[in-house]
């Protein structure tokens, strides 16, 4: 289930529970640099640690909604043992 902006910024509970989400992320992944959509986009496939990366390509992260090009070199660059080929 994607979530838009106008979803957060039109519902306060809404927006408080995914900040609550992002906040259960590990420590690594929130300090990363990743914008809010691709820090909800890993939330929502399961991805809540770093080594949770290594279960999806390039390809199947660029797939979901939040995450771009950008996300995906942050990833590159801070998590690239990680990260299937």
């Amino acid at each position: 289930m994607g979530v838009s902006r106008c979803d957060l910024q039109g519902n306060i509970h809404v927006q408080l529970e995914w900040e609550q989400r992002i906040k259960s992320l590990h420590p690594q992944l929130q300090t990363s640099g990743l914008s809010q959509p691709a820090l909800r986009a890993l939330w929502r496939i399961g991805v809540r640690e770093p080594s949770d990366l290594n279960r999806f390509t390039e390809t199947e992260l660029l797939s979901e909604h939040g995450m771009g090009q950008v996300g995906i070199r942050i990833l590159k660059e801070t998590f690239s043992e990680l990260l299937k080929p």
